[in-house]
């Protein structure tokens, strides 16, 4: 059985609009792990290749309530609230040259402290309608009103 391998990570150690932009060795299957911290209002974005354009649609549903869904988007929301507490994102994507790229994630973030209080989930898939390239580079960016923190991070794996 294949294994993971190891792809790209960063870690900032300041504030941030852009967590990682870079470019990744192609693999048919790819898993992302996120750690944000966000600085203020902070939403993971995920572009592809330098697409920006309107290619991208995914659906979330939080807390195993009603789901939300977007489509012809200029990339991917992974979490779309926003938010200001920290996150855990695992991020799943198939990623075969002649077919869409899709996604599927989860989301777990801190809520207030003490064991009264239970953390805010997010599930969700989406896609990138490209059918005639693999996933070569990745940027995730924020546009909200904050930034990533020092200390969030990101690892990129991939696997054929």
């Amino acid at each position: 059985m294949a294994h993971w391998e190891l792809l790209a990570t960063a870690k900032l150690t300041g504030t941030s609009d852009t967590l990682i932009d870079t470019s990744i060795t192609e693999k048919n299957f790819l898993w992302i792990q996120e750690i944000k911290i966000p600085s203020g209002n902070a939403r993971s974005k995920y572009e592809f290749n330098s697409d920006g354009g309107s290619n991208y649609s995914e659906r979330n549903s939080d807390n195993g309530g009603s789901t939300g869904t977007s489509t012809s988007q200029t990339s991917l929301t992974i979490y779309n609230s926003g938010g200001t507490a920290e996150a855990l994102h695992n991020i799943f994507i198939s990623n075969f040259q002649d077919e869409e790229k899709l996604a599927i994630w989860e989301i777990i973030e801190h809520n207030d402290v003490g064991a009264g209080n239970i953390p805010h989930s997010t599930i969700g898939s989406g896609k990138w309608a490209n059918t005639s390239d693999k996933i070569n580079e990745i940027r995730v960016f924020n546009d909200g009103t904050g930034d990533f923190g020092a200390t969030s991070q990101i690892a990129i794996f991939g696997q054929d």
